[in-house]
């Protein structure tokens, strides 16, 4: 099992790791660049694609994935995750005072977040999100059928939302600002990316997939949608 799955256990690995020395190095303030690191690429990547997403389905599928497309994210990534880090001092312009039971439910939001992000990938792989979850959405095709077990049956998007649960523990842990401004990306992003692709499916999948959306929650509404919609 974990020769088939190695490159997604040290993916994963790889993550926690830059988490925890950047906790340590930072303190409270290394949670708040760990998650811009992370996530501010990952949104780019998501804008830039899906503004022109026709030209760059065509150019990326024929020209350039799928090696050559992967191998071009995790060497930009870490680039833009470079350039956060050196400009970090921006990050922390303004911190609010945030109590202490506030705190405490922010860690374990971060957590409950994280352990989403990673149920998510681990489920489709990390080979595969990189060109379905990360970048262009959330691919529910498995075998010729709409996934809705594991995360998916808490919502169509679990990454975009376990991405949204981390942000907003971090913010309600460290009070930093530059948090809200991230949530804010992370709004605008996911929503553009997640309603085009459901679009996208819809043509794809027709019925089964308007059946499994409308019985299940998009992005951070709680309440199911009504099937005869």
């Amino acid at each position: 099992m974990f020769k088939q799955r190695k490159g997604d256990v040290l993916f994963i690995i790889a993550i926690l790791s830059l988490s925890v020395i950047l906790i340590l190095s930072f303190g409270a303030q290394g949670l708040t660049l760990t998650v811009w690191m992370v996530l501010f690429p990952l949104y780019l990547f998501r804008l830039i694609v899906w503004s022109k997403w026709e030209f760059w389905k065509e150019t990326l599928y024929r020209y350039l994935a799928p090696f050559k497309w992967k191998l071009s994210v995790f060497t930009l990534w870490p680039l833009l995750a470079l350039f956060v880090f050196f400009n970090r001092h921006y990050l922390y312009i303004h911190a609010f005072e945030i109590p202490l039971v506030l705190k405490i439910i922010g860690f374990l939001l971060s957590l409950a977040g994280l352990f989403i992000t990673f149920w998510t990938l681990w489920l489709l792989g990390i080979d595969r999100a990189v060109l379905t979850t990360l970048i262009f959405g959330e691919n529910k095709k498995e075998q010729g059928k709409i996934i809705s077990h594991g995360p998916y049956a808490l919502n169509p998007h679990p990454m975009f939302m376990g991405e949204k649960i981390i942000v907003t523990g971090a913010f309600l842990f460290t009070g930093e600002v530059s948090l809200v401004i991230l949530f804010s990306l992370a709004l605008i992003a996911n929503t553009i990316t997640a309603r085009e692709e459901e679009k996208d499916l819809l043509k794809k999948q027709g019925k089964d997939y308007k059946v499994y959306k409308n019985k299940t929650p998009f992005l951070i509404y709680l309440k199911k949608r009504d099937n005869n919609k």
